[in-house]
């Protein structure tokens, strides 16, 4: 699936991951929706992040950020709350009420049916701001330093990423998923679980299979993948969505 968002500044070109399968399997009610009032009618907000091999090693740790920086923060336990819902519920809009608690609005939401396929594609920000361009359309631009733009997809695969226009925000947001307790993949990746399993960085002692449901202390919820490039306009945080059905328990 290829991410997509109209912005005036450019996004960096980047490798978008995501699993093999999603919502396509899932039963829904058969309604329909359409863009958001919020949108200006017949109004696509899109664009491609291609991908660029020759960028990938420009990033860099997210604990490479520079410590000292005025942070905005995107609360995590309020960030987790919207994306539980959304993938919870059948990929379902979040209410008004959780999107203010995170201090976000939205941007873009559309979700269809399409042949027994729900058809997800949902943007929320803040400080984001709606401009006409020369052609008349109305396009997406930042309108301050501390901009966040987090977008789900899906379809026959589905996946999520966070846009952090400040370096500081991301790095923050990680250290919050860190002190709720996050689990280390390799390539500077989080498992988040589906409950705090206490401040830190923990090693995985034992995953199990995924029909063994009676057994380990944690259920995987997600995977964070933070990533920071000094040289880029935004930063990025994915969350893997597909196949995170194991039971793991970590070292104590």
């Amino acid at each position: 699936m290829m991410m997509r968002f109209y912005l005036l500044i450019g996004l960096w070109a980047g490798i978008v991951v995501y699993g093999l399968s999603g919502c396509g399997s899932q039963k829904g009610p058969e309604t329909q929706a359409t863009v958001s009032d919020s949108i200006i009618p017949d109004t696509i907000i899109d664009v491609e992040i291609a991908e660029d091999e020759d960028t990938v090693e420009d990033y860099l740790s997210w604990a490479d950020i520079p410590d000292g920086e005025e942070v905005v923060r995107l609360d995590f336990e309020k960030w987790l709350v919207i994306m539980n819902h959304i993938k919870g519920n059948y990929w379902s809009r979040p209410t008004a009420k959780m999107l203010a608690n995170a201090g976000l609005e939205v941007l873009l939401e559309s979700d269809t049916i399409d042949d027994g396929i729900k058809a997800v594609d949902f943007r929320y920000g803040r400080q984001m701001k709606r401009v006409t361009d020369s052609a008349g359309e109305q396009q997406f631009t930042y309108g301050g330093d501390h901009a966040v733009v987090f977008m789900v997809d899906a379809y026959t695969s589905s996946g999520a990423e966070i846009l952090f226009r400040s370096p500081a925000d991301l790095k923050d947001f990680v250290q919050q998923a860190i002190n709720r307790g996050v689990v280390e993949l390799p390539g500077d990746g989080f498992i988040v679980c589906d409950k705090p399993m206490g401040k830190g960085i923990h090693k995985l002692r034992k995953m199990y299979d995924y029909t063994e449901t009676k057994k380990g202390a944690y259920k995987e919820r997600y995977y964070l993948y933070p990533a920071y490039n000094p040289e880029e306009e935004w930063q990025r945080c994915e969350v893997s969505l597909d196949f995170l059905r194991h039971r793991i328990d970590i070292e104590k």
